[in-house]
C-alpha cells in the first residue's frame, strides 16, 4: 500500500485490488470458468482467456475489461482468485515461503482466534495498515481534477478511524445461519467521537421488543 503504482489513476487502483484476495474450496477450476463464461454469453461478449506461469503455478486471466484481468491460480485444493496477477503472485510466494503467510501474522492470528473455526466462509482485514495510508491511497487512484481540498477532507473523514486495528467474520451454515463479526482496535489511540462508541457499557438489547415475533430477519 505504501509503494502503490502511481503511474496513472488505474494502475493504482488495481495495485490497490492486489491487497484483496479471495481463496475457496467451494469452486473446481472448470466452474469458476463456466460461471464467468456464462456471464459474458448474457451479454453476447467472447471471453478473453490467457495464461502464464509463476514458479511452476499456471495462473489462469479472464480479461474484464480492457486490459482489466481478474487472474486465479489453483494451490492444491485451494482456488486463489485476485483482480491482479500480482495478488496470484504474493499468494504463491507465501506459499512457496518467499513471503511471510498470514499463518504468520500476530494481528491475523488473534483476530482469527476468536472466530469459529467451523465457519464455512470467513473474511479478515487489516485496517493498520490500510487506515494510515488512506491519503496515499486516495492521492494515487483519484483523478488529478480533484481538488487537494477535497482529498484532504476525505482522508480527514477516514483517519478519524485511527486506533481501529482489524476487522474478521465468520459464517456458519445450519438450519439457521449466524454470521459473527469482530473488530478490534487501541482504545488509546482512538478517535474522541469513535472511542465514545466503543466505550458503552455492554447491556440488553432492547430495541429487538419491537420486531414482530413471526420475523425471521433482524
Amino acid at each position: 500500500i505504501k509503494n502503490i503504482d502511481r503511474s496513472s489513476p488505474k494502475a493504482a487502483m488495481l495495485d490497490f485490488a492486489s491487497n484483496i484476495i479471495l481463496v475457496t474450496r467451494l469452486k473446481p477450476e472448470a466452474e469458476f470458468i463456466d460461471i464467468i463464461s456464462g456471464i459474458y454469453k448474457k451479454f453476447n461478449q467472447d471471453v478473453n482467456i490467457k495464461h502464464e506461469t509463476y514458479k511452476n503455478h499456471k495462473i489462469t486471466l479472464i480479461e474484464l475489461a480492457d486490459e482489466v484481468y481478474i487472474s486465479y491460480v489453483k494451490i492444491k485444493d485451494l482456488l486463489v482468485i485476485s483482480l491482479t496477477t500480482k495478488g496470484t503472485h504474493l499468494c504463491i510466494d507465501a506459499f512457496s515461503k518467499d513471503k511471510t503467510s498470514l499463518a504468520q501474522d500476530k494481528d491475523f492470528i488473534l483476530t482469527m482466534a476468536k472466530l469459529p473455526k467451523s465457519a464455512h466462509l470467513t473474511g479478515y482485514g487489516n485496517l493498520k495498515l490500510f487506515i494510515p495510508n488512506i491519503e496515499n491511497i486516495l492521492d494515487a487512484v483519484s483523478d488529478s481534477n480533484i481538488p487537494a481540498a477535497t482529498r484532504k477532507i476525505l482522508s480527514k473523514n477516514f483517519t478519524q478511524f485511527s486506533g481501529l486495528e482489524t476487522v474478521g467474520f465468520a459464517s456458519l451454515s445450519g438450519n439457521i445461519s449466524k454470521t459473527k463479526y469482530i473488530l478490534t482496535f487501541d482504545k488509546n489511540n482512538l478517535d474522541a467521537r469513535i472511542a465514545k462508541i466503543y466505550s458503552v457499557k455492554p447491556q440488553e438489547n432492547k430495541t429487538i421488543n419491537f420486531i414482530p415475533k413471526n420475523i425471521i430477519g433482524y
